[in-house]
């Protein structure tokens, strides 16, 4: 899937170190467990479920 929306999608003028899908898969993931903006996406980032350690 992620090399589909790469082929079809262009909005990035540089893709380092992400690529078009890479933006679309997150938020659809987003949408996936309950976001409804942008802005959840960060605050779902600083969940615990996620946290980087």
């Amino acid at each position: 899937m992620a090399r589909e929306i790469n082929q079809r999608v262009r909005v990035l003028k540089q893709h380092l170190p992400y690529r078009e899908a890479d933006h679309v898969l997150a938020e659809a993931m987003n949408v996936y467990v309950g976001g409804r903006c942008l802005e959840d996406m960060a605050t779902l980032q600083k969940g615990e479920a996620v946290a980087l350690r």
